[in-house]
């Protein structure tokens, strides 16, 4: 349909509603691949599966980067299944997905980028994981999300993302020093589970996975005092300074009275 007909039908008035969009063998230029940019931005759209016909990695990554981090995609194709793609453009793509689907190089960004996106749908699907291994292992976690496979929920898959690419050997514990204590019972029973894959159908519960090193990597850093019901040193100190504060107010306001009585004695 081309670049212009692609902008008329995505600025169309209830193109939200679009759920399967197949614009695969369309000579489509910039035009085109910017209004589908604009289009894989919005966060009130409900496509599910994108097909297009990328010239290059670049496009596929400008595609990619694009996606909104709400967004309902689940399958996206980025070259017809005659394309052929050098091993550094599969790169490319395979660079920004992880972005995507599983950036790990901090808490918060694994929490920001727990998108849903489980398809590539063309025969680059498996060269494209093969290039990443955290990348493949990220989607055999968001195909949990798929009916077929019990349908586990976007949490769910969130927790098994951040036991297996975030709570792994020597982690950052900066994220929970200043956590409320009261939350932590919950990060420690979440990197002390795994999940079990019961067949037939297929359905994933968490179990005990009897690893107790990230339980004690984090309460050897965060809230150690509190979760064992002692006080550290500095909190001794700390409350030792509020009561020296505390009689010193009151010395200062004996000290005012007793100067006050003199004076009415005197007179």
């Amino acid at each position: 349909i081309g670049d212009e007909g692609v902008e008329s039908l995505l600025s169309a008035e209830h193109s939200t509603n679009l759920v399967l969009l197949y614009l695969s063998k369309n000579e489509l230029g910039t035009r085109g691949f910017d209004a589908i940019s604009r289009f894989l931005g919005r966060n009130d759209t409900k496509l599910e599966t994108l097909s297009v016909s990328c010239g290059d990695g670049e496009c596929g990554k400008m595609l990619v980067d694009s996606i909104s981090e709400n967004s309902k995609l689940k399958t996206i194709s980025f070259w017809d299944y005659d394309t052929i793609i050098d091993e550094e453009q599969v790169k490319l793509v395979a660079s920004s997905l992880k972005e995507v689907v599983c950036n790990a190089s901090s808490f918060e960004s694994l929490c920001q980028s727990n998108h849903s996106l489980s398809d590539l749908g063309t025969k680059h699907y498996s060269n494209i994981l093969a290039s990443d291994p955290i990348l493949k292992e990220a989607f055999g976690i968001n195909e949990r999300g798929n009916i077929a496979h019990g349908g586990t929920s976007v949490i769910k898959r969130l927790r098994h993302k951040l036991r297996t690419f975030y709570f792994r050997g020597e982690f950052n514990v900066q994220p929970f020093a200043k956590m409320d204590v009261k939350l932590m019972p919950n990060v420690l029973e979440l990197v002390t589970k795994t999940e079990m894959c019961v067949s037939c159908p297929e359905t994933y519960y968490e179990v005990s996975n009897n690893d107790l090193g990230s339980i004690f990597r984090l309460v050897r850093n965060c809230h150690l005092p509190e979760l064992f019901s002692f006080t550290s040193p500095e909190s001794k100190m700390r409350n030792f300074e509020m009561e020296i504060t505390a009689l010193k107010t009151d010395v200062a306001g004996l000290k005012q009275k007793n100067e006050q009585l003199v004076a009415e004695i005197k007179e």
